[in-house]
This record gives C-alpha cells, structure tokens and sequence, in this order.
C-alpha cells in the first residue's frame, strides 16, 4: 500500500511537470504571435504614413517652381557631368547658383532628386547644399529639359 502511495505520489508530480511545460509552451507560443501582429500592423502603418507622406511631398515639390524665374538663368560654366546628366555654374539675378541640368531620357531622375531636396528636414541641412527650386524647359528642338537650382559653393564647402 505504501509503494501506491508513492507511485500516486509520483505520477502527480509527473503530470504537474507536463502541465507546466504545457502552460509554458503555450504562454511562449502566444506571446511570438502577439509579437508577429504587432510588427504586422506596424508595417502596414507605416506603409500607409509612408504613402500619404509622398503625396504630401509631390504637392509640395509642384508648388516649388513659383518663387524663382528661371528666365534669368544664365549657366556660365560646366562643373561636371555624371549618368544623369550636368552641373554648370550660374547666375540668377546676379547670384552664383549650381544648376543640375537633367535630359528628356532622365526625367524620373529629375523627379526623385527633386522630391529627395524637397523633404523638410533636408531642405536646411548644414551637409547638404541648399536646394532653391526646380523647373523644366523644352530646348528649341522640342526635347525636355529638367533644372535642379540649387546654391554655389565655390570650392565645395558647404559653410560659408
């Protein structure tokens, strides 16, 4: 009767294990789900944010072109030229400016650093030259031409 007593003794004890592995187990299992929904719901929050953010950025970046009149723009000397297309020295009511000249074949080029220079925090950037507009023109051959207007550095340093 003892040895009964002993092995009911046991064999609770054995089932209290299995059940704490068990309670654990689910508890860990439960809690990498709520983990997983809550990165879930956050991306999709963001993509969200980050889908209303660039129709805010593309309002912004159309209504840029107003405050400069680019039939002033007289390009003095090429600075460099790169896959997109060239930068040339410039003065625009007799201030020296740095002008992206972007071809008809990257006008999306044009679009994305336009939209990039337009973002709040770059547009006052100590690192960063200060962006002044952008605009487009067609050639006198019909082709389309992007500007980035964007300040002069004399010898590339950004503080004055």
């Amino acid at each position: 009767m003892m040895k009964d007593d002993q092995n009911s003794r046991h064999t609770d004890h054995w089932l209290t294990q299995k059940e704490t592995v068990l309670v654990a187990l689910v508890t860990v299992s439960m809690a990498a789900i709520f983990i997983m929904v809550l990165f879930l719901a956050y991306r999709v929050i963001k993509r969200k944010q980050k889908l209303s953010l660039s129709a805010v950025d593309g309002m912004e970046t159309g209504n840029i072109n107003s405050a400069v009149d680019f039939n002033d723009l007289k390009l003095l000397e090429l600075i460099g030229r790169g896959r997109y297309g060239a930068v040339f020295r410039g003065t625009l009511n007799g201030c020296c400016v740095a002008v992206k000249v972007f071809s008809s074949a990257n006008g999306q080029n044009f679009l994305n650093e336009r939209s990039i220079y337009s973002l709040p925090l770059l547009r006052q950037h100590d690192n960063i030259a200060r962006f002044l507009s952008a605009d487009e023109r067609t050639t006198a051959d019909g082709r389309a031409e992007f500007f980035i207007l964007m300040d002069f550095y004399q010898h590339g340093n950004l503080s004055r």
